[in-house]
């Protein structure tokens, strides 16, 4: 009888082995990415949800008592939230040329520290200028947010490289709930590689939309457009699942849903930023290309 339940035991063990051994060869994990040729596809995939985090300080500070456009009194409490010092250079609507105010952040240093994170646990430096034709909450307002134009702006993290963009970001709202985000040419440089990007975004809100601000926002991107990694040809990405932000504490950094499809020299990539479908908020994301899977940390 024993004899028996040690054979069935074993046969269990072997079977469980054999399953183990076949999850982790169909899935190349992080050290074996390197192999393949997926820099520009993971390169973009960091900048896209870096750009993103560019625009939400802005949408923040635009839909904080914005029935009020920019005023001095209600900026206080958001520089606080935002690690930051904000300039109004016009705030009267009724002359015809609109609003503009500066944010500025700390004078870039590669020896920063925890004092440097902004809420999303993200350091960002140097200047965003943005510069609006009429009330933030009105149809057909537009506005231009100018990235480096009057002192380079950086973004990163700690223990991860820091990102310098230049470039301008347009943003139109065209119908209630909804805006829509177009730019070109923005440039991405790091002590090791750079990219240009190109493309436009539908902005949703799934729920905060109406609300003060845009924490506890949930926010939709769909959109499509092109890149180039290192001087490299054009790549074109499109979103073929909405990007998804929640911007809560501790999920405000990544993206918890969405699919971006890449299609680079004759092959399309798809990469899920929602691998296990629970919306986590996580920064682990997955590689799908030619039935191979490849598991990722967003930096």
């Amino acid at each position: 009888m024993e004899v028996k339940i040690l054979q069935k035991t074993k046969y269990i063990l072997a079977a469980i082995l054999i399953a183990v051994v076949s999850v982790f060869a169909g899935c190349s994990k992080i050290h074996e990415v390197q192999n393949e040729d997926l820099n520009s596809q993971i390169s973009f995939n960091n900048n896209i949800n870096d750009f993103l985090s560019i625009y939400e300080i802005v949408e923040h500070i635009n839909s904080t008592k914005s029935s009020q456009g920019i005023k001095r009194t209600n900026l206080d409490s958001i520089e606080k939230q935002v690690n930051c010092k904000i300039t109004i250079i016009d705030s009267i609507t009724s002359d015809g040329d609109g609003y503009a105010y500066l944010i500025k952040f700390q004078e870039y240093t590669k020896d920063f520290n925890q004092s440097a994170l902004n809420y999303d646990g993200k350091a960002r430096f140097g200047s965003v200028l943005v510069e609006f034709s009429q009330n933030y909450r009105e149809l057909n307002t537009s506005a231009t947010i100018s990235i480096g134009d009057t002192n380079a702006f950086y973004i990163g993290s700690l223990n991860n490289p820091i990102k310098k963009f230049t470039g301008k970001i347009n943003l139109n709202r065209a119908s209630l709930g909804v805006l829509s985000m177009s730019f070109n040419q923005v440039k991405m440089v790091t002590d090791v590689d750079s990219m240009v990007f190109s493309g436009q975004l539908a902005i949703q809100w799934s729920s905060g939309e109406s609300t003060e601000g845009l924490f506890n926002d949930v926010i939709n991107y769909n959109g499509d457009g092109t890149f180039s990694y290192n001087n490299l040809p054009n790549t074109s990405w499109k979103t073929s699942l909405a990007l998804v932000k929640n911007i809560e504490n501790g999920c405000s950094a990544n993206i918890v849903k969405g699919i971006l499809q890449i299609d680079n020299n004759n092959l399309r990539y798809r990469i899920d930023f929602d691998p296990f479908n629970n919306m986590s908020c996580d920064n682990i994301a997955k590689i799908y290309s030619a039935g191979k899977e490849y598991e990722i940390r967003i930096q």
